[in-house]
């Protein structure tokens, strides 16, 4: 089977499998965002898997720290400010079935949003400028979560 071939057999089965996992995907999006449909779109999974594949550095630039999960609104305003920059989201491992989404600012952001409860693995935060991927990994450790976050560039 030829690689275009075996790409869109792949993409076939990723939008087929969306439909089971679509009604979880909008729970989550609407524990992490205090927003309604028409506020926010979805990527295709094409723009997704692009915008996945950027290279960002990941050296010296990486900051690693936990915080709490109630802290992941006031840590992204923290680092980014009130500004109004859209950014793509992308979800534990939903996005690669469903598309990230894109929401118009960081405002939208849940202040009660806690991993563990409907999202458990990762959230990455992409500028839409391509300039900035903000990555919260969610881990469990003697029944209590944590988050990493990790800040990558692209210069």
């Amino acid at each position: 089977m030829n690689e275009e071939l075996r790409h869109k057999k792949n993409m076939l089965i990723r939008k087929n499998e969306s439909k089971l996992l679509l009604h979880n995907y909008m729970q989550k999006i609407s524990d992490l965002l205090n927003i309604s449909s028409s506020d926010f779109f979805f990527l295709t999974l094409e723009e997704s898997d692009s915008i996945r594949k950027t290279y960002f550095k990941n050296e010296e630039d990486i900051i690693r720290y936990e915080i709490s999960s109630i802290e992941i609104k006031s840590v992204l305003l923290d680092l980014f400010g009130s500004n109004n920059d859209a950014w793509y989201v992308f979800i534990d491992d939903d996005w690669e079935y469903c598309g990230g989404i894109q929401i118009d600012n960081l405002q939208y952001l849940n202040a009660k949003f806690k991993f563990g409860k409907l999202i458990t693995d990762d959230i990455v935060f992409i500028n839409t400028d391509l300039k900035t991927k903000v990555v919260f990994d969610c881990f469990e450790m003697n029944n209590q979560y944590f988050v990493e976050c990790e800040i990558f560039y692209n210069i």
